[in-house]
């Protein structure tokens, strides 16, 4: 099982953006999906090994690596 990008617990769901979430943060979008190296924005793809971002230069960034280089920000959409 996935965990919640925001809070690390236990994802039940998909938010719009295609990441996985739990039931607290299932309404949440990231607002900064850029990498952290280029600056460019970045692609939401999964594997069997779960979730991660593509950046066209950069190649395949992990959660925790975006999460180690800033902090993603994450909004509650209504």
């Amino acid at each position: 099982m996935e965990k919640c990008i925001v809070c690390g617990a236990m994802a039940i769901a998909y938010n719009s953006q295609n990441l996985p979430m739990c039931k607290h943060h299932k309404t949440h979008e990231m607002i900064n999906m850029k990498c952290p190296a280029c600056g460019k924005w970045l692609d939401v793809s999964k594997s069997k090994y779960g979730t991660f971002f593509l950046c066209i230069d950069c190649g395949p960034i992990s959660v925790s690596k975006l999460k180690s280089f800033g902090s993603p920000i994450f909004i509650k959409k209504s």
